[in-house]
């Protein structure tokens, strides 16, 4: 994971962006993560662990429209991106919104999870899947597809 770490740091700092997360599922993985950068305080700015419904509505602000689905939702994971940035004015925002295990969720098995990304031109996101790898695993493989998703968003 180290690698793409420095990849998303290297493309922030090139892009003189500041970089948020809002993460469920991942629980501040990412984060940690990405502040393991020497000199991450340059251009990492804000990380939110939204783990419930009630704190994705009184930290992040989302509403009945956007929790309508669930939070293991397409609509969920782009209102995390999109309200962190707003929120912390960073120029991206990574969100992780999903299921780590040990069991399932919403219908949704462990290892399943939607991923969003904001970036000054718009609010993307994919949904994750792997074989379930047990909670700690999974969360791993959560973050690295987030930095991963992020990355491809901004490949040439």
């Amino acid at each position: 994971m180290t690698s793409l770490v420095e990849q998303v740091a290297l493309y922030i700092r090139d892009h003189e962006g500041r970089l948020a997360t809002a993460e469920s599922c991942t629980g501040g993985l990412l984060a940690h993560q990405l502040t393991s950068v020497p000199g991450a305080s340059e251009w990492y700015h804000t990380g939110v662990v939204a783990y419930t419904e009630e704190s994705k509505r009184q930290l992040l602000g989302l509403t009945d429209e956007e929790l309508r689905g669930g939070l293991v939702t397409r609509d969920c994971a782009e209102a995390m991106a999109r309200r962190v940035a707003a929120l912390s004015g960073a120029d991206y925002a990574i969100s992780t919104t999903g299921v780590c295990g040990p069991a399932v969720s919403e219908g949704y098995p462990p290892c399943t999870a939607w991923i969003g990304v904001a970036t000054p031109t718009g609010v993307f996101s994919t949904l994750y899947t792997s074989e379930d790898m047990g909670r700690s695993r999974n969360k791993e493989l959560v973050a690295y597809a987030a930095l991963d998703f992020f990355l491809s968003l901004h490949r040439s």
